[in-house]
């Protein structure tokens, strides 16, 4: 809508998608807000499919569309970028009883799973680089893969965390 009005000369400017400007093409300028100015995190556009949709089926396979090479390389085109994948760097402590807390530092730490063991963490504090997670009960000793799964991306490099027995 935003587009359309300053295409028509209705107002002088506006904040509009990308790719809104991007289709609106040589009619509409864009002027880029420098990095300081811009939000932190950027924007977000998450998706998912609506429980109990009709088409459950299609639209996961959409998601995987948009999720894979050729969907991202169009997603860019339209000035979409792909959040980058979690990084853990580490986990403290490296081993404990199940039911311990750990602390996971890392980047790219959006909103999302942390598993151990393949069972998901209850976790207590989330940040960007930052998370707090309660080790599952229940887990059996030795040592455990610990991953971060944030907008259906899980880290390439999973960090180990080893269960003691009590």
């Amino acid at each position: 809508m935003v587009t359309a009005l300053v295409k028509l000369d209705e107002v002088d400017a506006g904040f509009v998608y990308k790719s809104d400007r991007l289709a609106a093409g040589p009619a509409v300028s864009m002027i880029v807000i420098p990095n300081a100015y811009q939000s932190n995190p950027l924007p977000t556009y998450p998706m998912a499919t609506v429980k109990g949709a009709a088409h459950a089926t299609l639209s996961a396979r959409f998601i995987a569309y948009v999720m894979s090479k050729p969907g991202q390389k169009i997603m860019a085109r339209w000035g979409f970028l792909a959040k980058p994948y979690p990084i853990i760097k580490s986990v403290a402590p490296t081993s404990g009883l199940a039911g311990s807390t750990i602390t996971i530092t890392g980047t790219n730490f959006f909103p999302g799973v942390v598993k151990i063991g393949g069972e998901v963490a209850t976790t207590t504090a989330w940040s960007a680089t930052s998370i707090t997670a309660t080790v599952p009960a229940g887990l059996a000793p030795g040592d455990k893969t610990v991953t971060v799964t944030s907008d259906v991306r899980t880290c390439k490099v999973p960090a180990t965390f080893t269960v003691t027995a009590p």
